[in-house]
């Protein structure tokens, strides 16, 4: 693979990523940890690397290095680029953040308060039972009361 190629792919992934971040943090997540397992699984199982066993050579990674500075303005562009949709991407997910507000925090208020509810409720089935219960124990008083009351007029 030409290696501008694989700058370009290289660069299109982190680009990839960084936007999906800001969509769906947990989407983001995954497809980075994904990623290297993907490209192992490629290179494990490309006809390349089984038909020519000189594909990985020492000189093959001699010549990175001088790749690398070959194509230097290439790179800081493409790094540029990656740079600039980041920060616009951050702008605009701040704008959204201050204008809108967030569904996550929408949806925790809502829950918050379905149990502010829910609690009322069963404090009051609470209070109701306790107040049965004091009656009932009132009662059985009154009644130890009333049979002590009438054994000791019975002797």
């Amino acid at each position: 693979m030409p290696f501008e190629i694989a700058i370009f792919i290289s660069m299109a992934v982190i680009g990839v990523v960084r936007i999906l971040s800001y969509y769906r943090e947990a989407a983001a997540s995954e497809i980075a940890k994904m990623i290297p397992y993907a490209i192992l699984s490629f290179l494990l199982t490309s006809a390349v690397m089984y038909s020519d066993p000189n594909f990985f050579t020492e000189k093959h990674f001699q010549s990175i290095p001088s790749l690398f500075m070959d194509n230097l303005e290439g790179i800081l562009a493409a790094i540029l680029l990656i740079s600039v949709f980041e920060y616009s991407f951050r702008v605009g997910f701040i704008i959204k953040r201050r204008f809108l507000p967030v569904t996550e925090k929408k949806l925790e208020a809502e829950i918050e308060e379905e149990i502010d509810e829910r609690l009322k409720i069963h404090f009051k089935k609470f209070e109701e039972k306790e107040k049965n219960l004091e009656k009932k124990f009132d009662e059985m008083i009154k009644k130890l009361k009333d049979s002590e009351k009438t054994r000791s007029h019975q002797t």
